[in-house]
């Protein structure tokens, strides 16, 4: 199965599971997109102040059930939302039955030939960081810019944590779908493509940041222990039998009691996030980063 077919096939199985395409974890989903829905409106209406232009013409790629289309059609303005998915699309196609202003494409957004210098805004919203190629991201990014005004604006939000090079892929089906890429590679990427930043909003993410750090922490108890488990196995049949019993008896508590916690980790966080909306954690040490770019 090629990539572009089994990228297909698992936004297809994510949508058909959660009737999305965002995170796997709906207790993050729906924390974390909000956030990210009130960053990129905020972007769109100071673009839209700075030059008020009647009508903008704006593509949205990997766009989903159309939140991001959404934004857009608030304020009026004409979308093209491409997605790899047919299902997707054709749930898209149902939440804006009707809505002549919205064009709606199902294919790798790298496939479509788009008329040049067609669009006012692109936006792209985690969709990018499952273009694992360096070389390849670049030439999506000039891709893009080639269907972008020469006053036009590309926004893009990607996974930036904080390491010092990109290190993790997810699989689906064996199949590497997700690079994780520390932000200095963006801006790399950016740059040989013929875009120049901006701005560089930083949209508060304690929460989701307060999250991973814990999993983390979590994820290294669980390896100790696991090795401390095996180093003192017995070879009586009757004591593996009673600890096997425990510890799926343990297993089942620490799900319930990490669940209760990640829960509790986001309602202290909330305040921050939601209330006084921070730019939290700092540059440095954030996990999501918002870049808004033109060309150079």
């Amino acid at each position: 199965m090629s990539t572009e077919n089994s990228l297909s096939k698992l936004w297809d199985n994510a949508f058909e599971v959660k009737g999305h395409t965002g995170y796997n974890d709906s207790l993050v989903f729906d924390y974390d997109q909000p956030i990210r829905i009130n960053i990129i409106r905020k972007i769109l209406n100071s673009i839209r102040k700075e030059q008020p232009l009647s009508v903008w013409n704006v593509l949205d790629i990997g766009c989903g059930t159309g939140d991001f289309i959404k934004l857009s059609r608030d304020f009026n303005w004409r979308v093209t939302g491409v997605d790899i998915s047919p299902k997707v699309i054709e749930n898209t196609r149902k939440r804006f039955k009707g809505d002549e202003k919205i064009h709606l494409i199902a294919a790798p957004v790298v496939d479509i030939d788009f008329e040049s210098k067609s669009f006012d805004i692109i936006t792209s919203i985690t969709v990018l960081q499952h273009i694992l190629e360096k070389e390849e991201l670049v030439i999506s990014l000039r891709k893009l810019s080639e269907s972008l005004k020469d006053d036009g604006y590309l926004i893009v939000l990607e996974l930036t944590p904080p390491h010092k090079h990109p290190i993790i892929h997810y699989y689906f089906d064996g199949t590497p779908y997700l690079l994780e890429r520390p932000a200095w590679v963006w801006r790399e990427a950016f740059n040989e493509a013929g875009f120049k930043i901006i701005e560089e909003p930083i949209m508060p993410q304690l929460g989701i940041s307060a999250l991973r750090g814990f999993g983390y922490i979590i994820g290294k108890l669980i390896r100790l222990i696991k090795r401390d488990s095996v180093s003192s196995e017995t070879s009586s049949n009757n004591a593996m039998t009673t600890i096997s019993k425990t510890n799926k008896e343990s297993s089942s508590k620490a799900k319930v009691l990490f669940m209760l916690l990640r829960k509790a980790i986001l309602k202290i966080t909330w305040f921050s996030d939601y209330i006084l909306r921070l730019p939290l954690p700092g540059r440095k040490h954030r996990h999501y980063g918002v870049f808004v770019c033109r060309k150079k």
